[in-house]
């Protein structure tokens, strides 16, 4: 019989080392049942205490949030700042106003007017009513071509004349042409308003000038919030409304500012300041009104009170809207010119004059006029001379610019004749010679005008231009 093999046995089951765990943080849960209740109790504290962190962090967040975009920009001084700057920057702005007299408990709008205006054009129209024995109106329409007014004052002016001693005919005849004039539209071309001085080169400020000036507002708040009142609408708009009151303390800083800016278009006196720095304790009590747009930040309403007698006083109140829309008119078709005006009513002028010829009395004021500019620029050069040991050369004082920057003090308007033309100016040396540029050796000086009422001069047959002769 064969022999049968011997059964191999089933192999074993492999089984591996354990492998130490070597990641750091993860540690398995322990197998002691203590250290098991420790271990889960921790998984349980982490989160919550995560949670209050995160809380912690969030809160701090959303009340920085806050405090930076919605406390400090709602800030009253913030308001304000905002406001100003704002309606500074804006092209145009509509007004309505009035003043107000309230007398032992009644009132009553004596003045109210309207304007518009931007720098193409302003239109203004005010309105008087007092007690039944002051009325008028007039309206005002100018543009960079002329200025339209139409006057309608026949009772204003018929309450006031009687107090200048005229002749009770003269008064009467003055009323008559008042009342002639109602509703008539009068214009006057730009050019002689210009001719008249009455817009001027120098009255237009240089943009570095006006930097200077908000700078130094900025620097020195002399208009503070005294008190926040309860948010009010203003003609429809949603407003902020603040008491403010005046501290003349920085007042007098900020006029400081601008006489060291030595700015030639606002020339600052020492007694300007010394008055402001004067009355820094006076009058501590003097507040206004203000109230603010709360969607753009304009300025909406502006009211001042005046104390008057006993048991009066009055508000003036300012309305400000349509800010940034253009501001145009039609010139009025029936507007007739100033010149026809004038001559319309010649015999009646000649008659205030003394009998004298309207021709007459306008060329008396011209030289009134031309004294008193020589007067003026001789004493602007002395003041000149004083602080640089010589006069002003030809070339020096024929430049506005010039004159601007190292005579502020002087208005260019007093260098020139007022039928057009600069006065004639000669800088003369030691031997009294024309010193030509030569800046150095100019010591005196010969202003003159030509005069039209003495029969002589270039004006005149003889062409004499030296009427008036002032010097040092």
């Amino acid at each position: 019989m064969d022999p049968q093999p011997i059964p191999t046995p089933p192999p074993s089951p492999t089984t591996n080392p354990p492998q130490p765990d070597n990641s750091a943080g993860l540690t398995n849960p322990p197998t002691d049942p203590l250290a098991q209740s420790k271990f889960k109790s921790a998984k349980r504290k982490a989160p919550a205490a995560l949670a209050v962190v995160l809380g912690g962090v969030l809160l701090l967040t959303s009340m920085a949030v806050a405090y930076f975009a919605l406390y400090l920009p709602n800030q009253p001084s913030v308001i304000l700042r905002d406001a100003v700057l704002n309606t500074l920057n804006t092209t145009s702005v509509a007004i309505d106003g009035g003043y107000t007299i309230e007398n032992e408990g009644e009132s009553q709008e004596i003045i109210s007017f309207s304007a518009q205006t931007s720098e193409e054009a302003s239109l203004l129209s005010i309105n008087v009513d007092w007690a039944d024995t002051l009325s008028g109106n007039a309206e005002l329409m100018v543009n960079e071509q002329a200025l339209f007014l139409r006057l309608d004052v026949g009772d204003i002016v018929k309450s006031f004349l009687p107090a200048v001693s005229l002749p009770a005919q003269t008064v009467k005849d003055i009323t008559a042409v008042f009342t002639d004039l109602a509703d008539q539209w009068i214009k006057v071309d730009s050019q002689d308003l210009q001719g008249a001085s009455l817009i001027a080169d120098e009255s237009v400020v240089p943009q570095e000038d006006i930097d200077t000036i908000m700078n130094a507002a900025k620097n020195h708040i002399f208009v503070v919030v005294k008190e926040r009142l309860p948010d009010e609408d203003i003609n429809g708009q949603p407003s902020h409304h603040f008491k403010l009151a005046f501290d003349r303390s920085e007042y007098a800083e900020f006029l400081e500012a601008i006489k060291n800016a030595e700015l030639s278009s606002l020339p600052v006196s020492d007694a300007l300041i010394d008055n402001a720095k004067g009355s820094a304790t006076a009058n501590d009590d003097e507040t206004f009104d203000i109230w603010i747009s709360k969607d753009d930040r304009l300025i909406t309403r502006i009211a001042l009170m005046s104390d008057g007698a006993a048991a009066s006083s009055g508000v003036l109140r300012l309305d400000f809207s349509d800010y940034n829309v253009p501001v145009t008119f039609e010139e009025p078709a029936e507007a007739v010119s100033f010149e026809t005006i004038v001559l319309r009513y010649q015999d009646l002028l000649g008659k205030l004059f003394s009998g004298t010829s309207l021709a007459g009395s306008q060329v008396s004021a011209r030289d009134s006029e031309r004294r008193l500019d020589l007067t003026l620029v001789k004493n602007a050069i002395e003041v000149f001379e004083d602080e640089n040991d010589r006069v002003p050369t030809v070339k020096e004082l024929s430049s506005d610019k010039w004159v601007r920057e190292n005579m502020p003090a002087l208005s260019i308007a007093s260098l020139k004749d007022p039928q057009g033309g600069r006065y004639l100016y000669v800088a003369l040396n030691s031997d009294e010679e024309p010193c030509g540029n030569r800046a150095a050796t100019c010591e005196e000086f010969e202003i003159s005008a030509d005069l039209e009422s003495d029969g002589r001069g270039a004006r005149d047959s003889d062409r004499n231009t030296k009427d008036v002769v002032v010097t040092n």
